[in-house]
């Protein structure tokens, strides 16, 4: 797994309080982690990040991700 930090400028998915979240990760902060997605940007607090995962190629796709999904139920 890629520190974190390194994925900054890349296309992500991001796990957080039982969302997720893909787009381009601008920041990691202190208090929040920031993308940029199709409508516009999603700061999530990082007390609620579960992880950060890059988005290969193959789950990328032309149009821009989307901001938020719900995860299906375990």
């Amino acid at each position: 797994m890629k520190e974190p930090r390194k994925l900054i400028g890349k296309n992500v998915l991001v796990k957080a309080g039982g969302l997720t979240y893909t787009g381009i990760l601008l920041e990691i902060g202190l208090e929040s982690v920031i993308l940029r997605s199709s409508t516009g940007h999603s700061e999530i607090p990082v007390e609620k990040v579960s992880t950060i995962e890059e988005l290969g190629a193959e789950q990328s796709s032309s149009l821009p991700p989307s901001p938020l999904k719900r995860m299906p139920p375990r």
